[in-house]
């Protein structure tokens, strides 16, 4: 049997005789690469293309370096894609030792975007351009926060440990609210600047009701 076929398509088979692709490979032996490649430097990886991981019933797709002789990112059947492991099980799935990270340049405004989930809303976590600070965006920046520990929500403007801000201007309305576990509030702080310590009805500048 030949190594290699090629059929009047010009399709080229090497394993197989029925090539459905320009290049078919296949082998049964799921140690034995489908593809290989590497470049003439001494220190060079030589790095493999294979279909098939833990067994010929294994359909995933796996890059691997074999000179370090580890997996280095694989697609298995259902879509998920794994970097680190060989069993994704989430459609990314990250693992190793130390910082794992990710990271995506954006040319919009010098911002560098580091996550974005996208769902009913879509949160954007990004470090703007030329700035140390990191912001959760939503329609607008919700959440800011500041390499020196500082917290701004409502507001990129952070002077202090923590800055509120609402988008609420109603003097009447609560710009901050803390509640206990059963969801009973405890201390409020009105948009007019009065408040109230065991009650939600504030007519004046300090309430407190025990």
């Amino acid at each position: 049997t030949g190594l290699v076929t090629v059929i009047n398509n010009g399709n080229v088979g090497i394993g197989t005789t029925g090539p459905g692709a320009k290049l078919g490979i296949y082998s049964s032996n799921i140690t034995i690469d489908g593809l290989q490649l590497t470049h003439n430097n001494a220190s060079a990886h030589i790095w493999a293309l294979r279909s098939g991981i833990t067994s010929v019933a294994d359909e995933s797709f796996e890059i691997r370096d074999n000179t370090a002789g580890a997996s280095r990112l694989v697609i298995n059947t259902n879509g998920n894609v794994g970097i680190g492991t060989t069993g994704p099980g989430e459609k990314l799935e990250l693992e190793g030792t130390g910082t794992i990270g990710f990271r995506q340049e954006s040319t919009d405004s010098g911002q560098v975007q580091h996550l974005l989930v996208s769902g009913a809303n879509t949160w954007n976590m990004y470090t703007p351009g030329g700035s140390t600070n990191l912001r959760w965006n939503n329609g607008g920046d919700k959440v800011t926060f500041q390499a020196d520990g500082n917290v701004g929500i409502g507001t990129t403007t952070v002077g202090s440990r923590v800055v509120i801000q609402g988008s609420d201007t109603t003097s009447g309305n609560s710009a901050l609210n803390v509640l206990d576990s059963a969801g009973s509030s405890k201390m409020i702080i009105l948009n007019n600047g009065n408040v109230g310590i065991g009650t939600t009805t504030v007519g004046s500048r300090v309430v407190i009701q025990g």
